[in-house]
């Protein structure tokens, strides 16, 4: 059956309908002399892959869902109903905060695409997956480039702890530049160093559930400077003091008693944590 993806960020608003649901002969300028059948007429009997969905303009929407609800559209400038017969699946990056959020998505049209929602981890999510990744895209791109390009295990444990914000596209595109760039068989942390020195790849940031130790300082300065990057990161993830112990595996009154030290500064924009700090004192 026929199978029919569009991408919803990649028409222009005022060609949306016209490309969904056709249009009749003259129905404005520059329109086909015969008209033009819809991409929905097209997947009659099949299939609709509606492709970041969540960049569909939002009068379109409405139109939308009402072509869903009745099996029917209409071309544009037309006065008579096509009967359709259509299966829809489409995708977003769009967390459920964004696509619960009315004025950028209708809701309605949400729970009416949702029948079997499927949530795909990000790479981060599912770090099993990278090595297995790493030696299907390695294999490609030695092939591609009639290379033998293998990787340190220093290397790995970067790639393996790298965050990939692009997820997948960016794991591809990092190996074929590893092949690419490689002098020798065997790419090491200078080599990866060379070639990612302005890449976020080798920052900080970088590394999940690792350490990175650039500089010798005081025992007690490090430990004072990790304890503050972790309070304020799982303070920022979870909102409250009490949460942030519990994530940490330390006491809510350890935290609030470094905070009244000044061992630790809490990077907060509201007012909460004062307030239980004036609350107990007084």
């Amino acid at each position: 059956k026929p199978f029919i993806s569009i991408n919803c960020a990649s028409i222009p608003s005022e060609l949306f309908e016209s490309e969904l649901f056709g249009y009749e002969q003259g129905a404005f300028t520059g329109a086909y002399k015969f008209g033009k059948k819809g991409l929905l007429e097209e997947a009659n009997g099949g299939t609709v892959f509606l492709n970041e969905v969540g960049e569909m303009p939002y009068p379109m929407q409405s139109k939308l869902l009402t072509a869903i609800q009745e099996n029917k559209i209409r071309h544009l400038g037309g006065t008579k109903d096509i009967s359709l017969n259509v299966r829809y699946i489409s995708a977003t990056n769009l967390n459920i905060q964004q696509i619960l959020d009315n004025n950028r998505f209708r809701r309605d049209l949400y729970y009416r695409l949702s029948v079997v929602p499927i949530y795909i981890p990000p790479l981060r999510a599912r770090r099993d997956d990278i090595i297995p990744l790493i030696r299907h895209y390695l294999e490609i791109y030695n092939k591609q480039y009639g290379k033998s390009v293998s990787l340190s295990k220093n290397v790995m444990k970067k790639l393996i702890y790298y965050n990939w914000p692009g997820n997948i596209r960016e794991l591809k595109n990092t190996l074929e530049r590893l092949v690419v760039l490689a002098e020798n068989n065997l790419v090491d942390d200078l080599d990866i160093e060379e070639m990612y020195k302005y890449n976020a790849l080798l920052s900080d940031e970088a590394v999940n559930n690792e350490i990175v130790v650039r500089n010798i300082v005081p025992l007690k300065k490090a430990q004072n400077i990790i304890e503050n990057i972790l309070v304020n990161k799982a303070y920022k993830e979870t909102g409250s003091i009490v949460k942030t112990a519990e994530l940490l595996g330390v006491n809510p009154s350890t935290i609030h008693r470094k905070i009244k030290k000044g061992e630790l500064k809490l990077e907060t924009t509201n007012h909460d944590y004062k307030e239980i700090i004036y609350n107990k004192s007084r």
